[in-house]
C-alpha cells in the first residue's frame, strides 16, 4: 500500500471514530437527563405510594445513625413536614423481601408495598394490618401459611421503625402489658410459636392459644388492673408471670409470681 493510501486510510479510521464518539456523546447528552428523570419519577411513585398527599422527598440516610445489619438502606424525609418513608429488606422464603413504608411525624404508618420473590407464600392479608400501627406493631398478625414471609416484612418494618426512633425522628409507641408478656413466651420456650387455632376464653382469660409444638398452652389473664402470663405444660403443670425492667440496661424479663396468684394457675389448668 502506498504511503498516500495509508494515510487516508488512517485518516477515515479516525474519523469514523471521532464520529463514533461524539454520536455517542451527543446520545447521552440527550437520553441521559431522560433516563435520571425516569429513575427519579419511579422513585418518586414508590415514595408517594405509601405517603398520600407528599410534596417531595429529601434523602437523609447519609445523616443518620444506621447499623447496615439491620437491612434498612434508605430512608427520605416529606418536604412538606408530614414525615418520612424508609426501605428496608430482610431474608424472606427463596429471596430477600423489600419492603417501602411510610410514617408520619406521630410515629404511625401511613402505607406499605411490599415484594417478595417467586415462590414465596404470599402475605396481602397481613399487609393491611401494618397501617395505623405505631412501633409496637400491637395488632400486626403474622400470616396463616405464610410464616416465614410474613416475619421477614414485620421483621423488616420493626427494623425500619427502629432507626427512626432511635434517631429520634419520630416517638417511639408504647406496648401493652399484654405485648410485653407474649413477646417475652420464646424466653421460657426457646422454640416458642403460636399454633393458628384460637381458642374460646372466659374469667380472667383474655387471649387463649395452643402451642404450635403441642407442649402445652399459653394464656394471657387480668386480675385488678394487672395482666399476667399463664403457662401451662401437658402435665397440668401451670405457672403464672409478670414481668419486670432493669432499670440500668432496659431488659425485659419475665418474673415467676405463681405462689401470690394460685388462683389464675387453678383457673388455667382448668
Amino acid at each position: 500500500m502506498k504511503r498516500n493510501d495509508l494515510v487516508k486510510t488512517l485518516i477515515i479510521m479516525l474519523s469514523t471514530v471521532i464520529a463514533t464518539v461524539g454520536l455517542a456523546l451527543l446520545l447521552n447528552l440527550h437520553t441521559g437527563p431522560i433516563i435520571e428523570a425516569n429513575k427519579a419519577g419511579a422513585e418518586n411513585e414508590a415514595l408517594n405510594a405509601v405517603m398520600p398527599g407528599a410534596t417531595g422527598f429529601e434523602e437523609i440516610t447519609s445523616t443518620l445513625t444506621i447499623d447496615p445489619s439491620t437491612g434498612v438502606t434508605n430512608v427520605y424525609k416529606e418536604k412538606g413536614g408530614n414525615g418520612y418513608v424508609f426501605k428496608a429488606t430482610k431474608d424472606g422464603f427463596s429471596k430477600p423481601v423489600n419492603v417501602v413504608v411510610g410514617v408520619n411525624t406521630s410515629g404511625v404508618i401511613t402505607g406499605i408495598t411490599v415484594e417478595i420473590g417467586e415462590g414465596d407464600f404470599g402475605v396481602n392479608d397481613m399487609i393491611p394490618t401494618f397501617i395505623g400501627q405505631d412501633s409496637t406493631l400491637a395488632n400486626v398478625v403474622l400470616q396463616s401459611g405464610a410464616t416465614i414471609s410474613s416475619t421477614a416484612v414485620k421483621n423488616a418494618v420493626e427494623a425500619g421503625l427502629l432507626i427512626l426512633t432511635d434517631n429520634g425522628l419520630v416517638q417511639a409507641g408504647v406496648k401493652s402489658d399484654a405485648q410485653i408478656l407474649e413477646e417475652l413466651i420464646s424466653t421460657v420456650f426457646s422454640s416458642f410459636k403460636k399454633s393458628d387455632e384460637t381458642l374460646a376464653v372466659s374469667g380472667n382469660i383474655t387471649s387463649a392459644s395452643r402451642l404450635a409444638n403441642d407442649a402445652g398452652f399459653v394464656y394471657l389473664m387480668t386480675k385488678g388492673e394487672s395482666t399476667y402470663l399463664a403457662i401451662c405444660n401437658n402435665f397440668n403443670v401451670c405457672k403464672v408471670f409478670t414481668y419486670t425492667t432493669d432499670e440500668a440496661t432496659g431488659d425485659v424479663s419475665l418474673v415467676d409470681v405463681t405462689s401470690e396468684n394460685e388462683d389464675l394457675a387453678t383457673e388455667a389448668k382448668a
